[in-house]
């Protein structure tokens, strides 16, 4: 019987330790896994912090009073019924306009995509840049400029000519991170007046620019590239 009791007895001591060296295992595993969390979330928040950043740092941004450039760019916006221009695509024209009626710059780029209710955008800039009395001679039309990424890919960043980049103020940060993306190289940002007031859905648009930040920067790898679906389309082009 003594080794039927000495088996037993190793058998525990066996499982015991077993027990104990599984629990220290998982235990380490926890552990691992919290720090790796903790990475992760630290990660993301420095990444949230930055896009806040690039957003909000060129919220101000308008070309200085002593500065003269080629060409201003004007980017798309919706259109509404009987080709009434957005109040975004407004605010965009009239500053565009301002800057061009006050010698600031010397031609017109107007970028923009098909408009779902009726005329194509830039031929609703074209429209009103007319009443503002700008001769159609001094409007470069962009007519593929469906995003913001392609009115950026669009310009010729060879042809020497600087650019002054005309959008609403939480938009210039994507335009500016994009434009060096695009070797664009002398750009200003201005942001057009609020005419008509501020939007109603600004937060969303605000969100929506921290997203359009981190997917151009080339942390989403997956949609930096050309998107071609209409959703995708409609969710990061001028609304």
């Amino acid at each position: 019987m003594k080794w039927m009791r000495n088996s037993v007895a190793w058998m525990w001591r066996a499982l015991g330790r077993g027990v104990r060296w599984g629990l220290s295992c998982v235990w380490g595993l926890l552990c691992w896994g919290v720090w790796l969390l903790g990475w992760a979330a630290l990660g993301v928040l420095c990444l949230g912090l930055w896009a806040v950043w690039t957003v909000w740092s060129h919220t101000d941004d308008t070309l200085p009073d002593d500065v003269t450039a080629d060409c201003a760019v004007v980017f798309g916006a919706a259109v509404w019924r009987d080709d009434v221009p957005s109040h975004a695509l407004s605010d965009r024209i009239n500053a565009a306009g301002q800057l061009y009626n006050n010698q600031k710059v010397s031609c017109l780029v107007l970028s923009g995509g098909a408009s779902t209710y009726g005329a194509h955008e830039v031929d609703v800039m074209v429209k009103e840049l007319k009443k503002l009395g700008i001769a159609e001679k001094a409007m470069e039309m962009d007519y593929e400029g469906i995003t913001t990424q392609a009115t950026v890919r669009n310009l010729n960043p060879k042809d020497g000519r600087s650019y002054v980049m005309v959008s609403q103020d939480f938009h210039l940060g994507r335009i500016g991170l994009l434009a060096g993306r695009y070797g664009v190289d002398e750009y200003y940002l201005h942001k057009a007046d609020y005419q008509h007031g501020r939007f109603p859905k600004e937060r969303y648009y605000f969100l929506r620019e921290l997203g359009g930040v981190l997917a151009y920067s080339g942390f989403w790898p997956n949609v930096t590239g050309d998107w071609s679906p209409k959703e995708m389309v409609e969710v990061i082009r001028g609304f």
